[in-house]
């Protein structure tokens, strides 16, 4: 048995002898042309105190190495101090191009402590332990080149109304199921244009046959018809917003808009009393509860929530029974109004625009998150003027702000009010879109994807008319987007 065991024991020493050879004299083949790199980041520093947290993808087949998702618009990243590991390299140098200047080369092997301006792609190149294999990486540090949070709305994204008018003195845009109908009258005649995508702009437009004079800052909207008050305070009706006939419904004071099949607004009776009303009749609470507005109100947005069985219509501001505006926010359930208001806006307004959106914070890492939010913006205040200040809300108007300096409008985009605005997602592809409006005026940045991504999703909000200072139509429609929402997706 001792015989057996002795070449056993031999042959295991052996091969440990040959591996401890192999691991620390002299390297595999493998090992010895090893030009890998296994890791990248940047140190942390007091210029750039959270750069560790950036994360950078190693593209090994094609020898990149970059952030997919950008660094914040004006981040500095001209003195980072990188970390790299390799699988073995024998040699590691950056090499720094800058326009205008000789080429500096960094001995990362020698001094990984070094600065280096990442402002353009630095080369980083790798020379194995064998000395005879030898790669070059790029180092790509994406920045984003304009403010992602910012909704804008770009000069050249701007066209005219869907009217046949050329001086159109009224116009309102309601959305029925997914169809927008734009009414727009010259004073004397109306016309009505439709459309279900308006990134591409193509309207039917058609005369409106409206028995009497109507006005047309009353348009509202059921997911089956279109309705309208005369001056007299009549409620008329149409389904395609060309033929137009009377309810037999009068003394109404003004319209909130459609939940569901039915239309519901105010009505004033022969004693001032001013009650709930609805189209067709509908058994519900037809007492207004105390400070809801009669009209003015915003273009209801209807909000479809997760746990419960029915959506919910909510308006903002408008004009009391006294007269008086209001700065409260109400949701209706299909039976009764309340008031949602917490904290309300910051002035009582008339003839408001809410859109229903998105808005993006960003932590101390640079990580953005999105948040679905009410936008509010124009309308009219007590003393008479077109507001000029963007609020929003991120509980479904229970609490509002201010909204932040990104979110507020460019200067020339002059205060208004009576305009109302539509959210339309558009499909945005590598191609220029050949349409009225430009793919959001910007390059797309490419470099944002590791996986190939042809085309994505990006709502756009649309802007019809408003009132200006001088109490002109406005024949304009603008269209807006925040950056970030343009930029190709991560996947």
């Amino acid at each position: 048995m001792l015989k057996q065991f002795i070449p056993g024991l031999a042959g295991v020493m052996l091969l440990g002898a040959l591996a401890g050879c192999n691991s620390e004299e002299e390297p595999s083949e493998l090992t010895s042309t090893n030009v890998e790199v296994t890791s990248f980041y940047f140190k942390n520093s007091e210029r750039n105190p959270y750069a560790d947290s950036v994360f950078f993808s190693i593209d090994l087949a094609n020898a990149q190495i970059f952030n997919a998702d950008s660094l914040p618009y004006g981040y500095d990243v001209t003195r980072m101090v990188p970390y790299i590991a390799t699988g073995g390299a024998k040699n590691v140098e950056l090499e720094v191009s800058r326009s205008g200047k000789a080429d500096t080369v960094y001995n990362y092997t020698t001094n990984s402590t070094d600065s280096i301006d990442f402002t353009h792609p630095v080369k980083l190149r790798l020379l194995s332990l064998s000395g005879t294999v030898e790669r070059t990486y790029t180092i790509t540090v994406n920045v984003h080149k304009v403010k992602a949070d910012s909704l804008v709305w770009d000069r050249q994204e701007m066209t005219a109304l869907p009217t046949p008018y050329a001086a159109p003195v009224a116009q309102r845009t309601v959305q029925m199921n997914e169809t927008l109908y734009c009414m727009s009258t010259d004073g004397s005649t109306y016309a009505v244009a439709r459309n279900s995508n308006p990134a591409e702009w193509q309207w039917e437009t058609a005369s409106a046959n409206i028995p009497q004079a109507a006005d047309i800052n009353t348009l509202a909207a059921t997911d089956r018809e279109l309705f309208m008050l005369t001056e007299s305070g009549e409620l008329i009706k149409s389904e395609d917003g060309r033929e137009w006939t009377s309810t037999g419904s009068v003394n109404w004071a003004g319209l909130y808009g459609g939940f569901e099949s039915v239309i519901y607004g105010a009505v004033k009776l022969p004693d001032g009393t001013v009650m709930l009303e609805s189209y067709p009749s509908r058994n519900c609470d037809n007492t207004l509860p105390e400070g809801m507005p009669v009209s003015g109100t915003s273009v209801p947005v209807t909000y479809h929530f997760e746990y419960s069985m029915r959506p919910m219509m909510i308006i903002c501001g408008g004009r009391q029974a006294n007269g008086e505006l209001s700065d409260r926010v109400w949701g209706f359930d299909g039976y009764s109004f309340i008031e949602l208001s917490v904290t309300p806006m910051l002035k009582a307004m008339t003839d408001m625009t809410v859109i229903p959106y998105f808005a993006y914070r960003e932590s101390t890492y640079w990580k953005s998150y999105e948040y679905p939010a009410l936008v509010a913006m124009g309308g009219v205040t007590a003393d008479g003027k077109q507001n000029d200040t963007v609020y929003i809300s991120y509980d479904y108007g229970m609490n509002w702000r201010k909204a932040g300096a990104l979110m507020q409008l460019p200067d020339y985009l002059k205060p208004f009010s009576h305009a109302q605005a539509y959210v339309y997602k558009s499909t945005l592809t590598d191609a220029q879109q050949k349409s009225v409006w430009r793919k959001a005026g910007r390059n797309m940045p490419q470099w944002r994807v590791i996986k190939p991504v042809t085309e994505w999703e990006c709502p756009y909000i649309y802007l019809f008319g408003g009132i200006q200072a001088d109490g002109q139509l406005s024949n304009t429609v603008w269209r807006a987007v925040i950056n970030r929402l343009t930029f190709k997706p991560i996947i």
